[in-house]
């Protein structure tokens, strides 16, 4: 569902966006509805307090939020939650982030098939052990060593050294 999500809005609005929409809309609602209650209630109390010695079944909000308004309020925190929900949830990539990820595929053309393939798996990870690649591409230990000195060499790439083996991060 959330990649269907992700696929619809790739060229359109960003999800997150959507949900800081809808957020500012809570919130502006529940105030809104916040002051239209108060408002109400102190004119229900203005004319309970004139005619209550007369006739008490004239105020029927005397001490009670008129359930409309409590419907409202639920409104507002609902929309307030699923804002909050899509600007977390879809708001893990920012514009610089896919601007680069946009940059990186562009580069992918330029890259022989078998560097284009450790390439991918850079982009789809964040970052990833050397002895990994071995295991995900099958290419040797020579081999991937090959490949990630030629994309060390392009400045696409950055190895750090961790123990025995290299942690490799896309630049």
């Amino acid at each position: 569902m959330i990649e269907k999500v992700k696929e619809i809005t790739k060229e359109g609005i960003e999800v997150k966006n959507i949900g800081y929409f809808l957020l500012l809309l809570g919130v502006l609602s529940f105030f809104l509805n916040l002051n239209l209650t108060s408002r109400m209630i102190k004119i229900n109390d203005l004319a309970c307090f004139s005619q209550e010695e007369r006739n008490p079944e004239i105020c029927p909000y005397k001490h009670s939020i008129p359930l409309e308004n409590i419907f409202f309020f639920l409104l507002s925190f609902s929309l307030v939650f699923v804002g909050v929900y899509l600007s977390i949830v879809f708001g893990g990539i920012t514009s610089k982030e896919a601007k680069k990820k946009k940059q990186y595929e562009d580069e992918l053309e330029y890259l022989r098939e078998d560097e284009r393939k450790v390439f991918k798996i850079l982009l789809d990870k964040k970052g990833i052990y050397q002895s990994e690649l071995k295991e995900l591409t099958g290419f040797s230990k020579v081999k991937i060593t090959r490949i990630l000195d030629k994309l060390e060499s392009k400045d696409l790439i950055e190895r750090r050294r961790r123990g025995l083996t290299n942690f490799i991060i896309l630049k």
